[in-house]
């Protein structure tokens, strides 16, 4: 009963560190880029603007925000 118990929290803390590494993720330069990318994406077909020239003006937004988190020093 105790080891299924231990067992059980175990995988707990396994999860919880997992959604830790995934927020962590979240926050890096690369990331940020993909989701400024997604978002702009839907902001524009939002916006009454076909798919195709939302996806190209979303991907300059995104490839742009990329080069200046990775622009060398």
């Amino acid at each position: 009963m105790r080891l299924t118990i231990l067992a059980g929290f175990l995988q707990l803390l396994k999860g919880i560190e997992q959604v830790g590494e995934f927020f962590e993720f979240l926050i890096t330069p690369t990331s940020l880029s993909i989701v400024l990318c997604g978002l702009s994406y839907q902001m524009l077909l939002n916006g009454d603007c076909d798919a195709p020239t939302a996806a190209i003006l979303a991907s300059s937004i995104g490839l742009t925000l990329s080069a200046m988190f990775h622009k060398p020093q």
